[in-house]
């Protein structure tokens, strides 16, 4: 898949967003982006790739195909060969909250508090699950997400950084005008980076200091990567 092979931010947007405030996170481009394209394979195929998985060596490699393939089945049954526990919890969390198949007693699988909480926040879309969450990073990319899916900066009124604040303002009403206002490069970079995808104005990349990332901001921006999101907000928006 062309979404694995380019470096985004969140785990997540937005677990991922929480740790450096990027839209993607190289594993997570399985979860967010090309869900309903995936083939489904047969069980068959599916043992013989199981087969395959574990005749690996490396184990980044076998924790990545064991991943591949339970996203591929659709199935929670493969995340449990992974060793990596942050890949582990990773593959549960694509599958728990799965658009148009979520599951929220999936969560329960994940192992790591906070992760396990965003997982919860990200399908019941209730910010009290963020607000449980020890790690400041991540409750505020938990913040991030529903202040972005609900259209609501009263949302980030939660977030303690300035900079995490002013990128949830520019989520939550579109307006790179919050951008302008960050401190820190990478921060700034970030808000217009995530900005340009969500409303699909590849000219926001511009913006971006660093000339690999304006090409991977327009490569995406191009490719729709943010199209299930967009659509979840503009059902929820207040």
């Amino acid at each position: 898949m062309e979404k694995k092979k380019i470096i985004i931010i969140l785990i997540a947007l937005f677990t991922l967003l929480a740790i450096s405030f990027i839209v993607f996170k190289n594993k997570e481009k399985l979860f967010l982006g090309e869900k309903n394209k995936i083939q489904k394979v047969s069980e068959t195929q599916a043992d013989e790739e199981l087969k395959n998985c574990n005749s690996l060596e490396n184990k980044e490699e076998k924790d990545n195909c064991f991943q591949n393939l339970a996203i591929k089945k659709e199935s929670e049954k493969y995340c449990q060969f992974i060793e990596n526990e942050k890949s582990r919890d990773g593959c549960y969390f694509a599958l728990a909250t799965w658009q148009g198949k979520e599951n929220i007693n999936l969560c329960e699988k994940i192992e790591n508090e906070d992760q396990k909480l965003y997982c919860k926040a990200k399908i019941s879309l209730d910010k009290i699950y963020c607000e449980k969450m020890k790690d400041e990073n991540q409750k505020t990319g938990c913040f991030l997400y529903l202040a972005f899916i609900f259209g609501d900066e009263k949302i980030c009124a939660d977030i303690k950084n300035d900079d995490g604040k002013n990128i949830c303002f520019a989520v939550a009403n579109l307006k790179e005008e919050f951008c302008e206002k960050i401190l820190t490069e990478n921060d700034k970079n970030n808000c217009y980076f995530i900005l340009a995808n969500f409303k699909k104005e590849p000219t926001l990349c511009d913006k971006i200091s660093k000339e690999k990332n304006i090409e991977d901001c327009k490569y995406q921006v191009e490719k729709s990567f943010y199209d299930d999101l967009i659509k979840k907000r503009n059902e929820n928006k207040k």
